[in-house]
C-alpha cells in the first residue's frame, strides 16, 4: 500500500464536503482543505499511532498517511507540522500510469482559499475562561482510536502486509523490545543489555539503546541553554551522553521528553 496512488475528493458549489468536515474524529481541520482534489502517493497505512499524553499505542481504522502535513495556520500558527491522517473514505484510487502530479487547478477545481471556512474555524478552538484551547487531530487522537496492546500480533502482520516496514526492521524492533524486557525483569541485567545493544546496534543499522533516562532527580530543575537560534542556521545535535546530562530520571528536560530513537550515528550539522 505504501506505493499506491490516491486522489482526494474535491469540493464544489462553494461548500465543503461533509466528508472533509469529519476529519478523523469529527474535529474540523481547515489546513486539510487545500489538498482536496489533488493526487498523492500513499505514504503509509495509519493503522496505529502514539498517544502523546502517555507511552502507549493506539489503533486506528481505515486511515492512511499521505505526504501532507498541517501548516498550523488555523491553529494559532502551530509549528509542529503534524503528519495528517486521511480516512480511506475520502480517497479514490488513481489508475496506474495516470501520474501523481496533476493538481486541483489542472483538473478545473478551485483552491482551498476560495471556499468559506467559517464553519471549520468555529470548531478549531474552545473557550476556557480567558484562554483558548485549540482542537485538532493530535489533541483528539485518543477519541479517534482504541487501545493497542504490544502483544496484539495483528499489528505486526499488518505492518508487513501493508509495506509499512520490512521484515528486517520488524525483527530489529522486536530485538529492542526483548532487550528492554530482559533489562527490566531481572535486576543487574539492565546495564549489560544496554552495553551489548549500544556496541552492536550498527550491525542492523539501528540506533543506540533507546530506553534510558537522565541522572537529575525528578523534581529538580534541569539545565537550559539559550542559543538565540534563527531559521536557516546550522546546528549540531549533541551526543547522547551529553544530552543525558540534561535529563531527569523520567527522561525529560523541563517537561519535554527526549526519545533516544532520535539519535543517529551521523554527526553532520543540520539546518534549523
Amino acid at each position: 500500500m505504501g506505493h499506491e496512488n490516491g486522489e482526494l475528493g474535491g469540493r464544489s458549489e462553494g461548500k465543503v464536503a461533509p466528508d472533509v468536515l469529519n476529519i478523523v474524529i469529527g474535529v474540523p481541520e481547515p489546513e486539510m482543505l487545500r489538498f482536496c482534489g489533488r493526487r498523492f502517493q500513499i505514504l503509509k497505512r495509519a493503522h496505529k499511532t502514539c498517544d502523546g499524553t502517555a507511552p502507549r499505542s493506539r489503533r486506528l481504522a481505515r486511515a492512511v498517511h499521505l505526504d501532507t502535513r498541517c501548516s498550523g495556520e488555523a491553529h494559532g500558527g502551530c509549528q509542529a507540522g503534524c503528519l495528517l491522517f486521511w480516512k480511506e473514505a475520502w480517497l479514490r484510487p488513481v489508475e496506474h500510469g495516470a501520474g501523481t502530479t496533476r493538481n486541483a487547478a489542472e483538473r478545473g477545481e478551485g483552491s482551498g482559499s476560495e471556499f468559506p471556512r467559517n464553519d471549520l474555524l468555529a470548531n478549531v478552538y474552545r473557550q476556557q475562561g480567558d484562554s483558548l484551547r485549540y482542537v485538532c487531530q493530535a489533541t483528539q487522537i485518543r477519541t479517534a482510536s482504541t487501545m493497542l496492546h504490544w502483544w496484539d500480533l495483528r499489528q505486526y502482520f499488518e505492518d508487513l502486509q501493508s509495506g509499512n516496514v520490512s521484515l528486517w526492521r520488524l525483527m530489529c524492533g522486536c530485538a529492542g523490545a526483548i532487550c528492554l524486557a530482559v533489562g527490566r525483569a531481572w535486576t543487574g541485567f539492565e546495564l549489560p543489555v544496554r552495553w551489548l545493544f549500544d556496541h552492536f546496534h550498527s550491525l542492523w543499522k539501528g540506533n543506540p539503546f533507546p530506553y534510558r533516562t537522565g541522572t537529575i532527580p525528578k523534581g529538580q530543575r534541569t539545565p537550559v541553554s539559550t542559543l538565540q537560534l534563527q531559521r536557516g542556521e546550522l546546528v549540531r545535535v549533541r551526543s547522547l551522553a551529553e544530552i543525558e546530562q540534561t535529563l531527569d530520571t523520567a527522561g525529560k528536560n523541563r517537561g519535554l521528553y527526549f526519545d533516544r530513537r532520535w539519535c543517529r550515528t551521523r554527526t553532520e550539522p543540520s539546518a534549523c
